[in-house]
């Protein structure tokens, strides 16, 4: 039979366990796009579901430099996202080579 206290101590354990989140800042360099305004710029990948309408950026300094802070769990080993020139895939970008996960066209970082 097993006793309240072990159910206790595997609840404090386990809270112990539960995922963590990261702040982590996505900026991206418009000045050289048309960006529609009523729109505007987002950024989805792997660590909000893939939703190009559900994280959008902002240019609150007007100076052409997009950005959002959001949280990401750090279960995540690698985060992969792509910018987009609106909401809607379609107006989303295929990152260069250089920046580009195993040869895909989404960026990505290793989230450590």
């Amino acid at each position: 039979m097993k006793t309240p206290y072990t159910f206790l101590l595997a609840m404090v354990l386990g809270w112990g366990l539960q995922a963590q989140t990261v702040p982590v800042t996505f900026s991206v360099d418009m000045n050289n796009q048309t960006v529609d305004e009523a729109v505007g710029v987002h950024v989805a990948g792997n660590f909000q579901g893939w939703d190009p309408a559900a994280t959008m950026m902002a240019d609150d300094d007007m100076d052409g430099i997009y950005t959002v802070t959001v949280d990401v769990s750090d279960t995540l080993d690698i985060v992969e996202y792509k910018f987009v020139n609106g909401n809607a895939w379609g107006s989303d970008e295929a990152a260069p080579e250089a920046c580009a996960y195993n040869g895909g066209t989404n960026r990505w970082f290793a989230l450590d």
